[in-house]
């Protein structure tokens, strides 16, 4: 079953610490937001055409989709003089 599907929403937010110029710390955070309303579906045929199909019903939905990345960038092993 194929459906096509309508409105979504994109966030994504990105910060930065630097604790020296070979040490530094970044933060990214993304949300996806996707209304599913469903206008038409389709059944996929043995030749890989589409097919409309008016018989299926189904209530709408939503998607989200939450990311957290920590990254760290430097060297660990410097010499302490």
């Amino acid at each position: 079953m194929w459906a096509k599907r309508s409105k979504k929403l994109h966030k994504y937010y990105f910060g930065k610490y630097s604790f020296s110029t070979n040490s530094s710390l970044s933060l990214s955070f993304r949300h996806y937001w996707s209304d599913v309303e469903y206008n038409s579906f389709y059944n996929l045929n043995s030749d890989g055409s589409l097919a409309e199909n008016n018989n299926y019903n189904t209530n709408d939905l939503n998607f989200n989709s939450w990311n957290l990345d920590l990254n760290y960038f430097g060297n660990l092993h410097q010499e302490v003089n």
